[in-house]
């Protein structure tokens, strides 16, 4: 009795040692399988068509950008470079002012209206825009007049005239210029005078509305560049 007891526990240990083996060396289930291979494929697909789609657009970008005339600035102003800015920048001297112009570049797009058909831009309405905050120092450097202006060519408009210091001396906000809207228009005539006579006119409008666009246009190209990079790290 005791001996059948015996044998019969070996019989059981080595039945439990075939199962924990067996157990152990099994394969992943199909379905855990396939649905892995899944996962994994469609976001290598994924990312290819997004870095192929962005190796696209940023030959598209270069290939405009090379067909584009070479303008440059009216002779008293010069650009200051700098690829990873947002702006654009352009500096003059006029007589003791240090004058400081930043450019940015707005292309108005009208849609269909919500499905609307036969729907057009505002008659009159100018599709290209850039707005120069100007900044004028004198010796002292401060306080200095910063002159917000949107120009479209052909024609511009004053948005802001303040007066403004590089350090804030007061715990509130001290007072820089009333709004726009209430000067009137004659003082607003008198401040684009003003901006004339520094060389900021037609000739300078027409060249930033050239130009700006062109140089967008290249940060946009160099933007795609980087996120290529990082998505193929």
């Amino acid at each position: 009795m005791a001996a059948c007891w015996s044998l019969a526990c070996r019989r059981l240990s080595r039945l439990s040692l075939l199962f924990s083996l067996r157990s152990e060396q099994a394969p992943l289930p199909p379905c855990l399988l396939s649905r892995f291979c899944s996962v994994s494929s469609v976001s290598s697909g994924a990312s290819d068509l997004l870095v192929n789609s962005l190796r696209a657009q940023i030959e598209y970008e270069k290939k405009v950008s090379s067909l584009q005339e070479i303008v440059h600035p009216p002779n008293q102003f010069r650009l200051v470079e700098k690829a990873d800015a947002q702006d654009i920048i352009l500096r003059r001297t006029f007589g003791k002012e240090d004058i400081e112009i930043s450019c940015l570049y707005s292309d108005q797009t009208y849609g269909d209206n919500d499905g609307e058909e036969g729907f057009h831009p505002p008659p009159n309405v100018p599709m290209k825009m850039v707005q120069m905050t100007i900044k004028i120092f004198t010796e002292d450097r401060e306080p200095f007049l910063e002159i917000i202006c949107c120009t479209y060519g052909d024609h511009a408009t004053i948005e802001s005239v303040l007066l403004k210091n590089h350090v804030m001396k007061l715990k509130e906000a001290p007072f820089e210029g009333p709004d726009t809207s209430l000067l009137s228009k004659e003082l607003k005539t008198g401040f684009l005078q003003y901006l004339e006579a520094r060389g900021i006119d037609k000739e300078l409008s027409k060249f930033l509305l050239k130009y700006v666009p062109q140089q967008m246009q290249q940060k946009n190209a160099c933007w795609l560049a980087k996120i290529e990079g990082f998505l193929k790290t």
